[in-house]
C-alpha cells in the first residue's frame, strides 16, 4: 500500500488499524518510508474484499488518520536464480 503523509520514521513495526470508513478491516504488518520510491510504503493484513488495488483505505495511527491506497507491489524483481531441485 502506499500511505500518504509527511516521510515515516522510526521502526517499521506498526500494527495501525486499517479502516475502511469507521469499520476496521485489517492491520499494518510493516511500513516505511522508501527514499528509491520517495513515498511511504507498506505492507498490510486486510479483509480480501479490501484487497483490489485502488481500495482507499485509513490508517489509525497515534500521531492521527492517514490515508492509504492499496496498490501493487513496486519492488523490482530479483534477477538471482536458483539452482534446480531434483
Amino acid at each position: 500500500m502506499e500511505i500518504a503523509g509527511e516521510p515515516l520514521q522510526g521502526s517499521d513495526e506498526h500494527f495501525w488499524k486499517v479502516l475502511s470508513g469507521s469499520e476496521m478491516v485489517g492491520h499494518v504488518t510493516r511500513c516505511v518510508y522508501s527514499p528509491r520510491l520517495k513515498k511511504n510504503i507498506g505492507w498490510a493484513n486486510v479483509a480480501i474484499e479490501f484487497s483490489e488495488v485502488g481500495t482507499e483505505l485509513t490508517l489509525e495511527t497515534p500521531d492521527g488518520a492517514l490515508d492509504a491506497t492499496v496498490c501493487k507491489a513496486p519492488w523490482i524483481k530479483s534477477k538471482k536464480k536458483f539452482p534446480a531441485l531434483d
